[in-house]
């Protein structure tokens, strides 16, 4: 990609991290009356309440989005027409499942151990993205990659806490499908360059939402139940992406096969 930058603009980077990170970390010196909502479908009564922290996770992950968007757009001016959406999808979800722990936790050392961690893990994803922008990028095959560990790490992080939160199942299961959905669109985009793969998105993002409602219930730590999911998740990713590339099948069951008992056994362990 002719007339690209190997890296950001330091100054658009540096206001876009800012003002994300700076949200969340003002989110536990305000307190505003939070305002109740409810409703009644099928005769089932529905609670919401809205208060800051609520407005933080909605604010940040747009912030991302559009933020993201605005640092590429400095790259390369023309783009021949190309969108630039697509890399907005792991930031944006990347900043809420950052702020699902740092809502919950109260101000502490470990607040600001998440915060810390969050915020890194968020850098790492943008100056990834910025980089395989470009597919003439030296470090494009390792940014790639990267993004592909950061999208299943992210799952990961999303399923551990839900289940910590102890959020109802019919929140549950559309927050787990709809993050599934968007992070393998993502990663089969990234894996088979530039293809879009919504059948097998669809189709794996559902059957992980089946799982999640058969383990709802069950005596399950936040971490087991997280593992219970990531490995059916990424066994089946990894097979489909090895159909799509028109591997040989009597290989492509193996390294599925491999991680599916670690995560199997790390579930337990853990």
């Amino acid at each position: 990609m002719a007339g690209s930058k190997p890296f950001p603009d330091i100054q658009r980077f540096s206001i876009l991290t800012a003002i994300i990170l700076l949200g969340y970390a003002l989110a536990p010196f305000v307190n505003i009356p939070p305002l109740e909502l409810s409703t009644t479908i099928f005769g089932i009564l529905f609670n919401f309440q809205l208060n800051f922290k609520t407005y933080v996770s909605i604010l940040t992950p747009a912030l991302a989005a559009v933020g993201t968007i605005w640092l590429l757009s400095a790259q390369q001016p023309k783009r021949n027409n190309r969108s630039l959406l697509h890399h907005a999808i792991l930031p944006t979800l990347s900043t809420w499942v950052i702020g699902l722990p740092l809502n919950r936790l109260a101000l502490s050392l470990q607040w600001w151990v998440v915060f810390s961690l969050g915020g890194s893990l968020l850098v790492v994803v943008i100056l990834s993205e910025f980089i395989v922008a470009d597919s003439d990028n030296l470090r494009y095959t390792i940014a790639a990659r990267a993004l592909k560990a950061l999208s299943f790490s992210l799952f990961l992080f999303l399923t551990i806490a839900l289940r910590a939160e102890g959020m109802r199942l019919y929140l549950t299961i559309p927050a787990l499908f709809l993050t599934a959905f968007f992070l393998l669109l993502r990663t089969f985009y990234l894996q088979l360059v530039d293809k879009w793969v919504i059948h097998w998105s669809l189709g794996i993002a559902f059957i992980t939402s089946q799982i999640a409602i058969g383990l709802h219930y069950l005596p399950l730590g936040p971490i087991a139940y997280g593992f219970f999911l990531l490995a059916p998740t990424y066994a089946i990713t990894e097979i489909a992406i090895s159909i799509e590339e028109g591997r040989q099948q009597k290989r492509i069951w193996i390294e599925p096969g491999i991680m599916f008992l670690i995560f199997f056994v790390l579930a337990f362990l853990l």
